[in-house]
């Protein structure tokens, strides 16, 4: 059995794996493994393939922390709140299935520069994934951390905080940021406290 630690790093929407994000976690976690897949469009696929991550680590005993970024982040807490794991959430997104009304349609990869299509279809899957916040069991919540950008003008903090706080999320708000959440020193100490 491996002693392993693999951060698994989720990009946002319309992003892809192993861009700069994950490059930083390598550079200030140089013990870990990072992990940071291109997902697919579909939220339903997209969820499979991030379980079968975890579950394949675990299988061989390592330690995995989901760690993304707005859509990311969604998927992050999502994948802790099914393998009951911790996980950090930054400027997390916490009703695509409403949020991304605005995406419908053709859309552009901001990192391949890929085109794809986002349908109605891809909101109810995220309906469904998405969990009842006020019905998490506090034990759950309390194994999520969100870091928010009180500067994020994407997803404002005063849509995604009344969402978070009744499911016994830790919320951390930091003043700075933007949507990307620029500076992951400030996450690093809990990473290496949720490590041990």
């Amino acid at each position: 059995m491996s002693n392993k630690k693999i951060i698994l790093q989720i990009h946002g929407f319309a992003s892809a794996g192993n861009g700069t994000k994950a490059k930083e976690l390598k550079r200030l976690l140089p013990e870990c493994e990072v992990v940071s897949p291109s997902l697919p469009v579909s939220p339903k696929s997209a969820f499979k393939l991030l379980e079968r991550l975890v579950s394949s680590h675990h299988d061989k005993g390592s330690f995995v922390l989901p760690i993304g970024t707005s859509l990311g982040g969604f998927y992050a807490m999502c994948l802790s709140l099914h393998f009951k794991i911790p996980a950090v959430i930054l400027n997390p997104s916490t009703t695509p299935g409403s949020s991304l009304e605005r995406a419908l349609g053709l859309n552009t990869n901001l990192k391949t520069g890929e085109e794809f299509e986002f349908t109605l279809e891809h909101l109810e899957q995220f309906n469904e994934l998405t969990p009842n916040y006020p019905s998490v069991k506090p034990e759950d919540g309390r194994r999520i951390y969100a870091f928010i950008a009180e500067d994020d003008t994407v997803i404002l903090p005063e849509t995604s905080i009344p969402n978070l706080e009744p499911a016994n999320i830790s919320v951390t708000l930091v003043p700075t940021g933007t949507h990307r959440f620029e500076d992951l020193n400030v996450i690093t100490p809990l990473i290496h406290k949720l490590l041990k």
